[in-house]
């Protein structure tokens, strides 16, 4: 069996994370230049609600290649993150999931929307929720890159959910990195390894 290994990518819209992600992917599957990918899963959380989207998504999925495999994660399905991850070791050895942000808004969506507890208490239920999902990858050995979007550089959101996304974001983020092997963060297409 492989050494599992877990890669947190993170960096702003349009940085580059996705493609650095699949190009770590395929450095943990092994894949020599211009060989087919092979054992591959791309997890996707978005949720496809347009024609645009539609178009953008169908696009990246031609880019991947072949030896891909996409296993789509439903909005109202996305707080359970481990069965999803359990699925798709059982369709590839390498994952991609892309990414944490989208994840974190489909549960903000998904879950009960105030709990007596308020913000802080979907945040820790988010939280537990992805904790379940690294040690879920942990005991299986799973080699995954983690893809997820820093929105903690900008302006603080006018809204009270903005700023709950962005709080919840935050949280989710630094589990993710403080569990991953490896962290990178992308800045106009360049890496910038952080551990």
């Amino acid at each position: 069996m492989n050494k599992g290994r877990l890669i947190f990518c993170s960096g702003g819209c349009r940085s580059g994370k996705s493609a650095q992600a699949l190009r770590l992917a395929e450095g943990l599957a092994g894949r020599a230049d211009n060989a087919p990918a092979a054992g591959l899963v791309f997890v996707a959380t978005l949720d496809v609600r347009d024609a645009e989207m539609r178009a953008r998504v169908e696009r990246h999925r031609l880019e991947r290649g072949a030896g891909w495999q996409t296993l789509e994660i439903p909005v109202d399905k996305a707080p359970d993150l481990a069965a999803h991850l359990d699925r798709a070791l059982r369709l590839g050895r390498v994952l991609v999931l892309d990414c944490l942000s989208t994840w974190v808004g489909a549960c903000l969506e998904s879950l009960p929307q105030r709990p007596p507890g308020g913000c802080r208490e979907l945040e820790e239920a988010i939280l537990a929720r992805l904790a379940e999902a690294l040690d879920l990858l942990a005991q299986a050995g799973a080699r995954c890159v983690l893809v997820s979007a820093e929105t903690g550089l900008g302006l603080v959101p006018e809204s009270k959910d903005g700023r709950a996304f962005r709080d919840v974001l935050g949280r989710v983020n630094q589990l993710a990195a403080a569990r991953a092997d490896e962290a990178w963060f992308m800045v106009s297409g360049l890496p910038l390894r952080l551990k």
